[in-house]
């Protein structure tokens, strides 16, 4: 069977998108901003995190990426892994600040130790890529299992896809979908996504169009473009 599939690779390396969405939710009252403020000057780590996170987002205050990066690294420095994954990240892609894989790899590592999900998550990237390390899927694997098994859906999408195509792991489509649901249970709209695309191919899952459109539509109502557009193929007409 033909394969329509629309892989979660591109989540790799957004994971500032999903920093930005889950970890600053709602407009910041212009009081609170003033307050990360001076708190930030003093010296407040998470102060300067939420912060970074706010100028990063546009949230409360005008967007600055570059002021988000600099105070992204004064929490980093002060060994705050929320910081140092985001930090990672701006240098992973570039946001803010030049690319510079070989210190996103660093600042990836140090939250890691501290056993932060998201830093795993942006290792395995890095890896799977080839970004700052040589390329390794089974290294890929290792860090998008320890990140997913924490509950992280961007991880949990990107194991699944490893299962899918077999890299670093054995090929197995039934463990891929089971990944792709536990994104999916959590209100993940890409997730939800990918377990409609299961449902429309029959990998990992008997093939069933009508669940395929369930759950496509729930992707789509988060407004998640690419269920939207398989959605007006005929099949679900």
């Amino acid at each position: 069977m033909k394969q329509n599939i629309t892989t979660l690779l591109l989540a790799l390396v957004l994971p500032l998108t999903g920093i930005g969405a889950q970890e600053t939710a709602g407009q910041e009252p212009a009081t609170d901003i003033m307050t990360y403020m001076e708190n930030a000057q003093a010296g407040d780590a998470q102060a300067q995190y939420d912060l970074a996170l706010c100028l990063l987002s546009g949230t409360g205050v005008g967007q600055n990426l570059t002021q988000a990066v600099f105070w992204a690294a004064q929490a980093a420095e002060q060994g705050l892994p929320g910081a140092q994954t985001l930090l990672g990240d701006c240098l992973l892609n570039g946001t803010g600040i030049p690319k510079d894989y070989a210190q996103a790899i660093e600042w990836y590592r140090k939250a890691a130790e501290q056993d932060y999900a998201k830093a795993y998550v942006g290792l395995g990237t890095c890896y799977y890529r080839g970004r700052g390390v040589k390329k390794d899927y089974e290294r890929a694997a290792y860090n998008f299992r320890k990140a997913a098994e924490a509950g992280d859906a961007a991880a949990q999408n990107n194991l699944a896809y490893c299962y899918l195509r077999g890299r670093g792991v054995e090929k197995n489509p039934v463990e891929a979908y089971n990944w792709y649901r536990r994104a999916a249970d959590q209100g993940d709209a890409a997730g939800q996504y990918n377990v409609g695309v299961c449902y429309d191919n029959g990998q990992g899952v008997a093939q069933d169009h009508k669940e395929a459109a369930r759950w496509l539509q729930m992707a789509s109502d988060q407004g998640y473009e690419p269920a939207t557009k398989l959605l007006r193929r005929a099949r679900f007409h």
